[in-house]
């Protein structure tokens, strides 16, 4: 599998990578997720992809980090103070 644009974040003690990856069949580009103890690895795959799909907000974890982020940003901000 062709694998690119690893990006790490630290979570509730863990280490999680989000990656793109191009699956073998069916050819489809696919957002990945690894966990570890350290950020050095090794990185155990959960197993399955998180989101497939030909275009390029599919194969961007980047994109998904930054949906994520804008999420809990507006939950924040439905909080009263």
């Amino acid at each position: 599998q062709k694998f690119w644009a690893p990006h790490v974040i630290e979570e509730a003690q863990r280490y999680v990578m989000y990656f793109s990856a191009k699956k073998n069949a069916p050819a489809e580009h696919c957002v990945g997720v690894a966990i570890s103890v350290s950020p050095l690895g090794p990185f155990r795959d959960i197993g399955h992809p998180l989101i497939c799909g030909p275009g390029f907000t599919d194969i961007d974890p980047m994109i998904l980090l930054f949906l994520l982020e804008l999420a809990c940003i507006l939950a924040l901000l439905k909080k009263p103070l």
